[in-house]
């Protein structure tokens, strides 16, 4: 069994298995795999006709990216692999994979759910209108940004590229010390540069605000599972009042248009982080987890 590093080469060869997948989390897309992978080493494997991530971490981790392949041959494979090391495997699994793994192996494997990891899952829809009680407050601030500047959305372009890492700059700027040493922070801000500089070789769309003619908020994300659209990056001046939920809601209607719904992925248990994706109402929260085999 062979780990490959992730290369932009690798994106053809393994679009099929990313085609095939139907489940919506952030996890299951070639871009997040690759920009992440230059932080922390994930490789992957073709096993039993799945696509398998490998991280490094303290001890390794898998996933098996769902919608092709043997599955189960391919968990058999690795628990062999693991005997070999003499370490229990781990999976990282969603709900739907660990109901399958229970079905299988029965009482042979464990599981737990860290609420830090579940992604938020949202009605494009609603996020397209901010209609509601629920969402009454960002309707407020949408109507106050609407009122105190001239604003524009558009698609993010090689042409507007250079505006919007010099907009990352500044928001580095105005964060303080603490803000950026939260959890991967500055690891973010490296990604979010990355796939700025490689949109388009990645497959990713994205769209700004602007506000006086600058750039004021930015988006980035790509299809997954069929009906979702992931957002990976999402950033906007919070000193500007409505900003980030006129960022989303034109996101949501014009970026994000075409799917019934949107993931804006986890809040990795930053609790102003999940205040804010809590009060923009999710329809489901996807749970991720670890499932760890008996030896």
């Amino acid at each position: 069994m062979i780990f490959h590093p992730f290369t932009l080469e690798d994106r053809e060869k393994l679009a099929h298995y990313y085609a095939a997948n139907t489940q919506p989390s952030c996890e299951y897309t070639f871009a997040n795999n690759y920009l992440w992978a230059r932080h922390y080493a994930n490789t992957w494997a073709e096993l039993d006709g799945c696509l398998v991530l490998r991280y490094p971490g303290e001890g390794p981790a898998y996933t098996i990216l769902p919608g092709s392949g043997d599955a189960k041959a391919a968990v058999t494979s690795l628990r062999r692999q693991a005997k070999t090391e003499g370490v229990p495997l781990r999976l990282e699994v969603t709900r739907r994979q660990w109901d399958l793994l229970q079905n299988w192996f029965g009482g042979e494997v464990s599981c737990s759910f860290n609420p830090d990891f579940g992604e938020y899952l949202y009605q494009t829809a609603a996020l397209q209108q901010m209609s509601g009680k629920k969402l009454h407050s960002k309707k407020n601030f949408i109507n106050r940004f609407d009122r105190e500047h001239t604003w524009s959305y558009e698609a993010i372009t090689p042409k507007n590229t250079e505006e919007c890492l010099a907009m990352l700059a500044l928001w580095q700027q105005r964060r303080s010390h603490e803000q950026l040493n939260e959890d991967t922070a500055l690891d973010e801000l490296e990604i979010d540069r990355t796939a700025l500089t490689l949109l388009q070789p990645l497959g990713l769309t994205g769209g700004l605000l602007r506000a006086e003619g600058e750039v004021v908020g930015l988006s980035i994300g790509e299809p997954v599972g069929g009906n979702t659209y992931v957002i990976h990056i999402e950033k906007a001046f919070s000193w500007i009042p409505g900003a980030y939920p006129m960022l989303v809601r034109e996101f949501a209607r014009h970026t994000a248009k075409d799917y019934p719904y949107l993931n804006r992925e986890e809040d990795l248990g930053v609790e102003g982080l999940r205040r804010s994706k809590q009060s923009y109402h999710p329809c489901a929260i996807l749970e991720k987890g670890v499932a760890v085999f008996t030896p």
